[in-house]
């Protein structure tokens, strides 16, 4: 049991989680491939981290967390992502974001990523991003959620395996050593998805998406029944 007062913080951090984002997916069958050859080759040398790798089908960059509670905010959410698309064209002038995927690194060997090359294209997600975040926190009726780290494309993530973060198991490094230059693939920027967390996800495994907005060459925009 805990006091009241421990219950009232695990209350407030609770609500203070993040259970909408907007997401770049990552869609290229090249990427998507090389990430199956990385997690195989970690897997065949320490099969326990099976259970941290991310699915196929979610793999995804996230461009801003946020946290609704109502329900009817989820429309207000929506009108923010379709804000952000002329802000997005504004940027990019008619031109296609193309990301390159190279190397690999992690955060305190917890979280494993594949790197996004250092070049314009990442300047210009930067942009992107930023743009993304601000144009959500002027709608005032939900938290936005801090995410000050750069968008990183997740390939591994200790949180999916408590059991092994209890026995103090980190990702070691010399599991995917070989991956530390690796080229991913590129993938051209064509949709962002604002998604849902809690709420069921899809048969491949990507998540519920209540909008999708196209840029690039892609110039269509749709909202989901």
């Amino acid at each position: 049991m805990f006091s009241n007062q421990e219950g009232k913080r695990k209350k407030k951090k609770k609500h203070s989680v993040a259970n909408y984002f907007v997401s770049l997916p990552i869609t290229n069958e090249k990427i998507l491939e090389n990430i199956q050859i990385f997690q195989d080759s970690v897997v065949q040398k320490d099969d326990r981290f099976s259970s941290v790798m991310k699915n196929k089908g979610s793999y995804h960059l996230t461009l801003c967390l946020m946290q609704i509670n109502r329900e009817e905010d989820v429309s207000i959410a929506i009108d923010a992502l379709l804000e952000s698309k002329v802000k997005i064209e504004d940027i990019l002038q008619g031109k296609d974001l193309v990301l390159q995927f190279l190397g690999v690194s992690h955060f305190n060997n917890q979280v494993v990523f594949a790197k996004i090359a250092e070049d314009p294209s990442k300047a210009t997600l930067k942009e992107i991003t930023d743009t993304v975040k601000n144009t959500f926190k002027d709608k005032e009726l939900f938290k936005v959620v801090n995410n000050s780290s750069i968008p990183h494309l997740t390939l591994m993530n200790m949180e999916s395996a408590p059991d092994l973060q209890e026995q103090g198991v980190i990702i070691y490094p010399s599991l995917y050593r070989t991956f530390r230059k690796h080229y991913f693939g590129d993938e051209t920027v064509s949709r962002l998805d604002l998604c849902s967390m809690d709420k069921a996800r899809q048969p491949d495994g990507y998540y519920h998406t209540e909008a999708s907005i196209f840029i690039g060459h892609s110039l269509k925009t749709f909202r989901d029944s």
